[in-house]
C-alpha cells in the first residue's frame, strides 16, 4: 500500500515539473521595439524603446547589413555586421535599452557609417528573418535595393507605421512631437509613441556632435491589456493549482478505497 502511494506520489510530482511553463522567448511583431536614436560618428551606439513588455532570453538580432530587393530570393547584403541581444533580465515595457558597438556578441563588424547607413532589427534566422523595426538614415529615404554598404530597401514585413527613413545625418534622436516630454516620455498608448518615432521631422541631431542617447522609460497613459497573454498565465495558474489538489486529494482517496474492511458480523 506504501509503495502504491509513493508511486502515484511521484508520478504526480513528475506531471507537475513537466506541466510548469518553461520561458522560451517571445516572438515579437512588427513595432513592438522600436529604434530612438543613434550615433555614427566614433564608436557607434543607438537606443531603442521595448512597446511591449518581453521575457528574458528572447533573442532579438540588429544589422547595418542593408536588405537586397535584386536578387531571387532577396536576402541581406553580406560584408557588414550583426549584433545579439538576449534580453538579459528580460525588457519593461516602455524601458530603453543603450547598445554600444562592443558591449554585444558580433558576426562580422557592425560599424555604422557616417556617409549615411541603417539599422534593420530582426529575429529568425539571416535566410528567413522576420522584421520588427527599421531605421535608415541614408539620403531621404529608403533606396530601391542595397546596391552598396550605406543603402537599403525597406525590408518586406514593414511600412511606414513601423519603420523610418531620415534625412541623412551621422547622430540624431527621436525628440517626439508635442506629447514627448523630456524626461517624462509620456505618450497615450505604445501605438501613438510609435507612431511618433516613425514621423522623420521627430528626429533632430548633427553632422558633428554626439547626441545623449535618451533613457530611463517612456509611460502610457492607456496601456493596452494583451488577452492572449492573460489567457496563457491563467491557464497556467489553474493546471497548476489542479496538480496541487491532486498531490493532496489522490493518495487520501487510495489510502480510502483500499482501507481493510472490518468484519461486521460473525
Amino acid at each position: 500500500m506504501q509503495r502504491f502511494v509513493v508511486t502515484i506520489l511521484v508520478v504526480l510530482v513528475c506531471l507537475a515539473v513537466f506541466a510548469s511553463p518553461v520561458t522560451a522567448g517571445d516572438v515579437l511583431g512588427p513595432g513592438d521595439i522600436a529604434i530612438i536614436g543613434f550615433n555614427s560618428d566614433d564608436n557607434s551606439q543607438f537606443a531603442f524603446v521595448c512597446l511591449k513588455a518581453i521575457s528574458a532570453g528572447t533573442i532579438i538580432y540588429f544589422t547595418d547589413n542593408g536588405w537586397v530587393t535584386t536578387t531571387d530570393p532577396q536576402s541581406f547584403r553580406s560584408g557588414e555586421g550583426r549584433l545579439t541581444w538576449d534580453t538579459p533580465g528580460g525588457c519593461q515595457l516602455g524601458q530603453i535599452v543603450t547598445i554600444n558597438q562592443y558591449d554585444l556578441p558580433t558576426l562580422g563588424t557592425f560599424d555604422l557609417s557616417d556617409g549615411g547607413d541603417q539599422i534593420l532589427v530582426y529575429q529568425g534566422t539571416d535566410t528567413s528573418p522576420s522584421f520588427i523595426f527599421a531605421i535608415n538614415f541614408e539620403g531621404t529615404t529608403w533606396q530601391g535595393s542595397a546596391s552598396g554598404a550605406n543603402a537599403s530597401a525597406r525590408p518586406p514585413g514593414l511600412d511606414t507605421t513601423n519603420s523610418v527613413a531620415i534625412n541623412e545625418i551621422d547622430n540624431a534622436i527621436h525628440t517626439g512631437g508635442a506629447e514627448f516630454n523630456t524626461p517624462a516620455k509620456t505618450f497615450d498608448s505604445p501605438s501613438a509613441a510609435l507612431a511618433s518615432i516613425v514621423i522623420k521631422e521627430n528626429w533632430n541631431g548633427s553632422n558633428d556632435v554626439l547626441q545623449d542617447m535618451p533613457t530611463g522609460y517612456f509611460s502610457f497613459t492607456t496601456t493596452a491589456v494583451h488577452l492572449s497573454e492573460f489567457s496563457a498565465e491563467t491557464e497556467a495558474e489553474s493546471a497548476l493549482w489542479w496538480i496541487i489538489a491532486g498531490l493532496v486529494v489522490i493518495p487520501v482517496l487510495v489510502m480510502v478505497v483500499k482501507r481493510p474492511k472490518r468484519e461486521c458480523c460473525k
